[in-house]
């Protein structure tokens, strides 16, 4: 993650390495948004899976402490 680029750089490199830490199928990176909502940015994920890359989902699909800093 270090060597990373820039901030989407570094949130894909911790999405493929989390991924690859727990075994998980997926992995995704949300940017919350002011009124809770989220949009995926990065995601890591198998390749039989569709990507949910970009996705917006509003602030009640989100559990409240996955949006806590």
């Amino acid at each position: 993650m270090d060597a990373a680029p820039d901030l989407p750089g570094t949130c894909r490199a911790a999405a493929r390495e989390f991924r690859r830490l727990t075994g998980f199928d997926r992995v995704m990176v949300y940017r919350f948004l002011e009124d809770g909502a989220g949009c995926v940015l990065p995601e890591d994920r198998a390749a039989e899976l569709p990507p949910f890359l970009y996705r917006h989902y509003p602030a009640s699909d989100i559990p409240a402490q996955a949006r806590t800093p």
